[in-house]
């Protein structure tokens, strides 16, 4: 799926172009470009009419004010041909924030992958890379690589009502709890947190004064407003896997069988290497 900045116009095209029954590129009768929102709605400006590049292709420029919104925009061309009408199977493409936090950046993932700078090409592959390696290792770690803010996460109290266990690790801050049962806010000022754990308890090992057992938690959590050496030499080496393993460099590539699992999850790690530089940072050993 190609991906593009929040502030950008995009660009779509009908990459295989308009045909007749034949087969044969042909103009359209009529054609337009629908595209929706990601919550389902048409954009400001759909259905877009599109400039004519050729016989049978088209492209539309969706303006940046339409796509505003990040998420995944699903479209389709429609028209006529002569009298027969048709539309597009569904396709779409995502918009992102900029400045949403990255474990690496696309120059320097350009850099990694020894592709030249002025060369755009595939930037919309290694950036989608890039989110899923993000994703990777985020799951692996347990939380968040840049601290961010997770707000009303739904937490059931542990036994007595003594303790309440955050899913994303390592734990930064408690903001806010507040019983569901009532909507009251907790007081924070005896609270005891095992940051590493992501545990909340109250001091003298209390339980929390409410109805419950469901809490909503407004908490940060991540490793900080940098990202760790050990954690980005990590995401460069996934994303040099992923890379050449789609390509197929090699008549067998490294990555295809230089793999290691985290204990309690059903995925492996490309590059026992990037296993090991993310051990500091791991719920659970790799093996």
């Amino acid at each position: 799926m190609p991906r593009y900045a929040s502030a950008n116009a995009v660009k779509v095209s009908t990459p295989n172009g308009i045909r007749d029954s034949t087969g044969a590129l042909t103009d359209a009768t009529t054609i337009s470009l629908v595209v929706h929102k990601p919550d389902g709605t048409p954009t400001t400006g759909s259905p877009y009419s599109p400039v004519h590049d050729s016989t049978g292709m088209y492209h539309v420029m969706v303006p940046a004010t339409d796509v505003g919104t990040v998420g995944m925009y699903p479209y389709v061309w429609q028209g006529t041909v002569g009298s027969d009408a048709f539309t597009s199977d569904s396709a779409n493409f995502d918009v992102y924030d900029p400045f949403e936090p990255a474990t690496l950046s696309l120059q320097d993932a350009k850099q990694l992958l020894n592709i030249d700078p002025a060369i755009t090409t595939n930037d919309a592959e290694i950036t989608r890379m890039i989110a899923t390696v993000q994703a990777i290792i985020e799951k692996a770690i347990g939380g968040p690589v840049i601290t961010r803010q997770f707000t009303n996460e739904r937490v059931q109290c542990g036994t007595g009502y003594r303790t309440l266990t955050v899913r994303y690790r390592p734990l930064v801050s408690v903001v806010s709890i507040a019983d569901v049962a009532n909507g009251v806010a907790i007081s924070l000022t005896d609270i005891d947190v095992d940051y590493n754990a992501g545990v909340i308890r109250r001091k003298l090992q209390l339980p929390f004064p409410s109805w419950g057992p469901y809490y909503l938690i407004t908490y940060t959590a991540g490793q900080g407003t940098a990202v760790p050496p050990g954690i980005e030499q990590a995401a460069g080496l996934i994303l040099q896997d992923l890379w050449e393993t789609q390509r197929g460099v090699g008549a067998v590539p490294a990555a295809a069988t230089d793999v290691a699992s985290l204990q309690g999850f059903e995925f492996t790690i490309p590059n026992r290497r990037a296993a090991e530089l993310l051990a500091p940072f791991a719920l659970e050993a790799y093996v």
